[in-house]
């Protein structure tokens, strides 16, 4: 249950990190 709370987080946080890029890139 926890293992999969931090999966679910790390790929959120993710997520977020390549959108961030993403934006700033354009």
């Amino acid at each position: 249950m926890m293992f999969e709370h931090v999966l679910f987080l790390s790929a959120y946080l993710f997520s977020i990190g390549i959108y961030g890029l993403i934006t700033s890139r354009s």
